[in-house]
């Protein structure tokens, strides 16, 4: 094995423990209470019914992601199938470990991606469970307006009082009555939204998305 790729997998592997660190062996209070909870509540049809969608909706999302991988392997392996085939044991080490090397990465950010909707979905449920009917109209609202791929997994909830922010490697609680600012800056079509309250959160939204978030605040506080 060469060098290259000594230092190449001790890199894959630093960045995966970095991962592992930040975003599942840390946990903040949310995330902890995440962590040890188990669905025992029965829903109404209504939200049973939304959070089959949002199943449905991880499954469609996840296949789209996943065709991408199947065109690499092809295009690695199609066209040089029969010549590794036939090669000697040297060739065919270096092709293993260059086809390794392409899609190691790869897997690890699938299981990312999959572990991110699964942690997701988790605290949607957790979330319906304990939200008021109001609450849950809400919801429903935000869906309304939001398109694909945000409509079953808009970057923010509301319940309880309380707003949960889903960002990729976190999901952050933050009581909207502690708010002190929000900006937003437009890059394209999308907003990106700084909260403090006091400590900073950014997430990223639709317009509409962002006058939804706007209108809940200022519900509970008036900000600049």
């Amino acid at each position: 094995m060469s060098i290259f790729y000594i230092f190449y997998f001790i890199l894959l592997i630093s960045i995966s423990i970095l991962f592992i660190y930040i975003g599942i062996l840390r946990k903040n209070a949310f995330e902890e209470r995440l962590a040890t909870f188990y669905p025992y509540r029965q829903l109404s049809e209504k939200r049973e019914a939304y959070i089959r969608k949002v199943s449905k909706h991880n499954r469609i999302m996840f296949a789209l992601l996943l065709l991408p991988f199947f065109v690499l392997i092809y295009a690695m392996l199609g066209d040089d199938y029969q010549e590794i085939k036939g090669a000697d044991a040297e060739v065919i080490n270096h092709h293993f470990l260059l086809l390794l090397a392409a899609l190691l990465p790869v897997l690890m950010l699938y299981y990312i991606i999959y572990y991110v909707q699964q942690r997701n979905k988790k605290a949607r449920r957790m979330l319906l469970e304990q939200m008021s009917d109001a609450d849950f109209e809400l919801l429903l609202r935000i869906r309304d307006n939001f398109f694909f791929p945000y409509k079953y997994d808009p970057p923010f909830v509301l319940c309880k009082k309380h707003l949960y922010i889903f960002l990729f490697h976190t999901i952050k609680e933050i009581d909207p009555t502690q708010i002190i600012s929000i900006k937003s800056t437009r890059t394209r079509n999308v907003f990106l939204v700084r909260i403090k309250s006091p400590k900073v959160t950014v997430f990223s939204t639709s317009e509409i998305g962002l006058s939804l978030f706007l209108q809940i605040v200022g519900q509970y506080t008036k900000v600049e």
